[in-house]
């Protein structure tokens, strides 16, 4: 069984879901420390009119050393008509927007007080538009022990993996490389994802990349989009 894990991205990118579709079991790797700034759990990117733009949800949390499952989203200021407003205004000429837009703007909509648990529900969401059906589990929920590595070792072992499937960016190989036999002391398959990005059509001039899962759905749609996770 190939097991694949990542922290709660908002909105993620083509690289996250089509790290999902090429799992068995996606394990959000929430109960770790939440990193402030340059993260993606709170944070995601649409393409506008003037380029690429991020989008941010803010949060109350003052202390460094949470971890993700307890970072409290900030519902006091009104981020999600902010973020809804840049989607609209960007995508409603989208091919796809009428079709999906209600249901992704309900979806954001949701009351939550839980990043994770929001972000969660939203890759949930998304999953069922493409049509994609996988298990998901929280990484809090396994009560797993150890840091870094050793807790992904743990986690694949204690959900019955016998493969974990890795991304191939900085983050994932500084557990990584140099440590390749603690997989195969374990017996567990070692994978790297290979994902190329895929170009598609887009608004606003030249392909951008590396932006929200949305902008594919509202250009292509699912259907297409599901077609470029699974040509990768």
């Amino acid at each position: 069984m190939i097991v694949s894990i990542h922290q709660p991205n908002y909105l993620p990118w083509m690289g996250l879901m089509h790290k999902i579709l090429e799992s068995d079991i996606f394990i959000v790797l929430d109960d770790v420390q939440f990193v402030r700034g340059k993260n993606f759990v709170t944070r995601s990117q649409i393409k506008t009119s003037g380029g690429p733009k991020w989008i941010t949800i803010p949060v109350h949390n003052k202390n460094d050393f949470l971890p993700i499952n307890q970072i409290k989203i900030n519902n006091d200021i009104p981020w999600k008509d902010e973020h809804w407003n840049k989607i609209e205004q960007n995508y409603n000429k989208s091919k796809f927007f009428s079709d999906y837009s209600t249901l992704l703007k309900n979806s954001i909509y949701q009351k939550y007080e839980n990043i994770s648990n929001m972000n969660i529900a939203l890759i949930q969401q998304i999953l069922k538009i493409l049509k994609i059906e996988k298990k998901i589990q929280f990484s809090s929920e396994l009560n797993i022990e150890g840091i870094g590595l050793e807790k992904i070792v743990n986690i694949i072992k204690e959900t019955g993996g016998d493969e974990y499937l890795s991304g191939d960016g900085i983050g994932s190989l500084r557990y990584i490389q140099g440590n390749e036999r603690v997989f195969e002391e374990n017996k567990i398959k070692l994978t790297f994802q290979k994902f190329i990005h895929p170009e598609y059509f887009q608004l606003y001039g030249d392909f951008i990349p590396k932006l929200s899962i949305l902008d594919v759905i509202f250009n292509i749609g699912p259907e297409d989009t599901l077609k470029k996770l699974n040509q990768i």
